[in-house]
């Protein structure tokens, strides 16, 4: 059964025996999905964005929520085609003061919120990224079943931590716990790139 944020609101009740409501707990919902999508390539918050660009473009903003850039996939005249390769800041930079090249972009680097492209594309190119991402605002939580432990965990002790209650037992525990999810049945989760599309993110 999928994880809500409503069950999550109800088992902290019950754990805390309380009767929080949903505005209450909002924020440390919100602040545990964000840390435990941080934390690893979890399968769970891999996705992709198609990006389309023409003749001219140089670079492109990275999809919103990006949090780890996995693979650059160009679809050219409704084809696949090979993915780009990562490059530094530098190799991009040096190539194109040295080399006015023009084409199907073949490398690329991450910088910030943009994303170099080389060579500077010639003509109607549709850039397929894929990555990971930080876990997005709003009702839909994206973590699968294998989760819901760690969630209930982290979510409970953001919860005392925000009351000021880190000297209470239970925040030790919670925390405890999490880990023990964490690093259990969760960990089956966890996604490894492309050994051809390893990205030292910038």
């Amino acid at each position: 059964m999928a994880i809500t944020r409503q069950k999550i609101v109800a088992a902290l009740n019950v754990r805390l025996k309380r009767a929080e409501t949903m505005a209450t707990l909002e924020e440390y919902i919100d602040g545990a999905l964000k840390a435990i999508s941080g934390m690893a390539r979890w399968s769970d918050m891999r996705t992709s964005s198609d990006v389309a660009i023409v003749a001219g473009t140089s670079y492109i903003l990275a999809p919103s929520g990006m949090r780890e850039l996995d693979a650059i996939v160009p679809t050219v005249d409704g084809r696949l085609d090979k993915p780009l390769t990562p490059q530094t800041l530098e190799w991009i930079r040096q190539h194109q003061v040295r080399v006015s090249a023009r084409g199907i972009p073949r490398d690329f680097c991450r910088r910030g919120n943009l994303i170099d492209l080389y060579p500077v594309c010639d003509r109607n190119v549709t850039l397929t990224v894929h990555y990971w991402q930080w876990h997005p605002l709003g009702d839909q939580i994206l973590f699968s079943d294998p989760f819901q432990e760690a969630i209930y965990s982290l979510v409970q002790a953001n919860y005392l931590e925000g009351k000021g209650l880190l000297a209470d037992p239970k925040y030790a525990q919670c925390l405890q716990k999490f880990q023990q999810e964490i690093s259990g049945p969760a960990a089956s989760m966890v996604e490894l790139p492309e050994p051809t599309t390893q990205i030292n993110n910038a």
